[in-house]
C-alpha cells in the first residue's frame, strides 16, 4: 500500500505508525474502499501481513466494490475514473478492479475464512463486505 502512496502525508502516517502492533493487539480492523486502488500484489502483501500480524480470532472487515452488478459497477467506474485520472482527487496510481470470487479465493488462499454481504441493495453504488476472520 505504501508503494501507491506517494504523497507526503501518506508516507509519514506508514513511517510514524507501529501497523504490526496494533494489529497485534486489535480484536478488529476494518479496511474501507482501499482494496481497487491496489495493484494484484500489493493488495495480496497488504493482507498477507495483516493475517500474519492479526492476533488469534481477530476480524478484519472489508468494504470495497462489488463488479457484481453491471450497471452499478459502470456508475462507479465512471466516477473513480474521474476521481483517480481527471480530477486527480484520490492519489492512486491506477483502478485495480475485481470480483466477488477473486477477493474470496486470495483472502482463503492468505488464510482467512471468509463471509460476505452484498450492501448495494437500494443504492446506486455496488458495495460488498467481506468478514474475514483468522483461521488458525
Amino acid at each position: 500500500a505504501l508503494k501507491s502512496l506517494k504523497d507526503d502525508q501518506g508516507e509519514r502516517f506508514f513511517a510514524d505508525c507501529n501497523i504490526g502492533g496494533i494489529l497485534g493487539s486489535a480484536s478488529g480492523v476494518a479496511i474501507m474502499d482501499v482494496l481497487c486502488y491496489l495493484p494484484h500484489q500489493e493488495r495480496r502483501d497488504l493482507l498477507e501481513m495483516f493475517c500474519e500480524k492479526m492476533k488469534s480470532g481477530a476480524v478484519l472487515i472489508i468494504k470495497d466494490q462489488n463488479k457484481d452488478s453491471l450497471f452499478k459497477f459502470l456508475f462507479l467506474y465512471l466516477q473513480e475514473i474521474l476521481a483517480v485520472k481527471v480530477l486527480k482527487i484520490t492519489k492512486s496510481k491506477g483502478l485495480y478492479f475485481f470480483d466477488k470470487d477473486y477477493l474470496l479465493r486470495l483472502l482463503r488462499d492468505i488464510g482467512f475464512s471468509v463471509e460476505t454481504l452484498d450492501i448495494s441493495k437500494g443504492y446506486l453504488y455496488p458495495h460488498r463486505v467481506f468478514i474475514c476472520k483468522k483461521s488458525n
